[in-house]
């Protein structure tokens, strides 16, 4: 009688550590708006390579957030089972991913936007990122304007 009740309640405290996750309690952080039901779902691997078909369209990708911003966690990039990134950017103090979020599985949303940036812009970003990264950057390396696409964040979930 003993062992048997000495197994039901081994059995029960057991049931009460997983029951959470099988609950569905283990749903991740919320960052910024909740996820809609309008979004697009895309790969990153769509975005990088037809980034014109997704410009000014609300869509959602899944994947692994491989860096964040280290000064204001104010963007992450997201990557793609093919090493293919995304930025995710938010308004600064918006959302703030903490740096603790690389790693971590992301469903994020947002406005896939396009933009153009002249010789000088190109230089300022690139100076921009590298000093965030404590990284040296050479302005010669900068060839002429560039295009670039990234994803206006709105909401994301990291687990």
């Amino acid at each position: 009688m003993f062992r048997k009740l000495l197994a039901l309640s081994i059995s029960l405290a057991l049931f009460a550590v997983a029951a959470p996750a099988f609950a569905g309690k283990n749903k991740g952080k919320a960052y910024g708006k909740s996820l809609s039901k309008e979004a697009v779902s895309v790969t990153v691997a769509q975005l990088v390579d037809e980034p014109e078909s997704y410009v000014d369209k609300r869509v959602r990708v899944t994947g692994v957030v491989t860096d964040v911003c280290s000064k204001r966690g104010c963007w992450i990039l997201i990557g793609g089972d093919d090493g293919k990134t995304v930025r995710f950017k938010v308004k600064d103090g918006v959302i703030v991913f903490p740096i603790e979020s690389k790693g971590k599985r992301a469903d994020a949303e947002g406005i896939f936007t396009k933009f153009e940036l002249s010789k000088e812009d190109v230089i300022k970003r690139k100076q921009h990122h590298a000093e965030e990264k404590g990284e040296k950057f050479d302005p010669a390396t900068v060839t002429g304007p560039e295009t670039h696409y990234l994803l206006k964040g709105e909401g994301a979930v990291l687990k």
